[in-house]
């Protein structure tokens, strides 16, 4: 479930802040810690807002309002970085959680399906893409599909080249663009794979031709856009699959 997956997102967050503030990790920069310090922020609004959007009755009422309290809690010793106090609190959460009774709807068809486990530092802005991905092409919104699709290959992009390189792009060279992001990384002797440069290319072009102004309006179909959605699933896979 997804309020668990985000729990043990949070507590890996925890694991690493932990390490960096005992100088375990020598080679733990700054940009990273401040990647594991955004990210355990992030789950925590998630969890709590699974915990709110829970069907209150009698029998949840108690336990959802001792959750979002224990959370708040945990949100404050966050920020001063009291880890062991925030892991003995967890365990609370995880045992208070197992107890809800949380009636499940049927599970809706993913249009991207077997994707990998995303690095949890880039896990909250992706998961918020695929959720937002899936509602618009639900709704025929084509054009918008196709640019969350580019928008999702550069973070996908831009986390690889920090974890080769150790630089971040978005710090030294704010606004690249997908082009120019393989560019780097060609650069630097990293390789897609067999064909992975052409469809992101492609992509990125479907997505310039539906995004800027032309002579002539281009409105991707239907089966472009889920063409695109599937290229932008394959490329996920590849890039993600021994993360």
């Amino acid at each position: 479930m997804a309020f668990s997956q985000n729990l043990k997102v949070f507590m890996d967050c925890l694991s690493y802040i932990s390490n960096a503030e005992s100088d375990k990790l020598y080679d733990f920069s700054r940009t990273k810690a401040n990647y594991y310090m955004q990210t355990g922020r992030a789950k925590l609004d998630e969890l709590k807002k699974e915990i709110s959007s829970i069907s209150v009755d009698a029998k949840n009422l108690q336990k959802t309002n001792q959750l979002l309290q224990i959370l708040n809690r945990i949100e404050e010793l966050y920020e001063q970085k009291q880890i062991e106090e925030m892991k003995k609190l967890i365990e609370q959460v995880a045992e208070l959680y197992a107890d809800l009774d949380i009636k499940t709807s049927p599970a809706k068809t993913s249009i991207m399906s077997d994707l990998p486990d995303f690095p949890f530092t880039i896990q909250s802005e992706l998961k918020a893409d695929l959720e937002e991905l899936q509602k618009c092409f639900d709704s025929q919104c084509y054009r918008a599909s196709i640019v969350l699709c580019g928008r999702m290959l550069e973070i996908a992009l831009h986390h690889l080249y920090f974890e080769k390189t150790n630089n971040d792009l978005l710090e030294t060279a704010p606004g690249i663009g997908l082009g120019k992001i393989i560019a780097k990384l060609s650069e630097n002797g990293i390789e897609l794979g067999p064909g992975l440069n052409e469809q992101i290319h492609l992509i990125n072009k479907v997505r310039i031709s539906s995004v800027h102004k032309k002579k002539e309006l281009f409105i991707p179909s239907k089966e472009q856009t889920h063409a695109m959605i599937l290229y932008t699933s394959d490329i996920l896979k590849k890039i993600f699959k021994k993360e």
